[in-house]
């Protein structure tokens, strides 16, 4: 929301495809155009497909196209990029190695994160730029074998003046400068 708003105030066409189990059809929001796709069984495999068969028929050709999420991409994606002809980049928001870091429990998100280990890994092999959220995450790309100058670190950021909307106290309020941010995640 806020960087495909900020985006399009910087005077890009932004359009935003998203998978939607129960929404349909197309609106304005924040600046951009917000397509919802139908998301199709089997998502992981078929879900770039759904995707980019949407941008195709939407009309919109787009310079770039830009993964938010390894899924939406999906395992087809080689077919899948066919239909539109663009530079593709791939934000990643979380290790490609999750079985190395130890964040993984049970069979289930072992498999999960096997799944995921595997195509991450192929999916940066094929893009354009691969956008890591962090260091680390970029030295793992780096020794799966994407070469470094695909990577790109781009941090997450905050948007702070939506915290600071508050009228101005009175004057026998005490007004900090600063406040406290608690960040919940995981770290490697």
């Amino acid at each position: 929301y806020f960087v495909s708003g900020w985006q399009a105030r910087q005077g890009h066409e932004v359009h935003v495809f998203a998978l939607s189990k129960d929404k349909s059809g197309v609106k304005t929001l924040n600046g951009f155009t917000l397509h919802y796709v139908k998301k199709p069984p089997l998502f992981r495999v078929f879900g770039g497909l759904a995707l980019l068969r949407a941008v195709k028929d939407s009309g919109f050709q787009p310079d770039v196209v830009h993964g938010l999420q390894l899924v939406p991409f999906g395992w087809l994606f080689q077919l899948a990029k066919r239909q539109v002809k663009a530079k593709y980049a791939l934000s990643l928001h979380t290790s490609i190695n999750e079985l190395k870091q130890g964040f993984v429990k049970g069979l289930g998100a072992w498999l999960n994160s096997l799944e995921y280990s595997l195509l991450a890994s192929w999916l940066a092999k094929q893009m354009d730029g691969v956008l890591p959220i962090a260091d680390f995450m970029a030295q793992e790309l780096a020794e799966a074998g994407v070469p470094r100058e695909k990577i790109c670190v781009v941090r997450t950021g905050l948007d702070f003046s939506a915290f600071n909307r508050a009228t101005q106290p009175s004057k026998k309020v005490s007004v900090r400068k600063y406040f406290t941010l608690l960040y919940v995640g995981r770290a490697a």
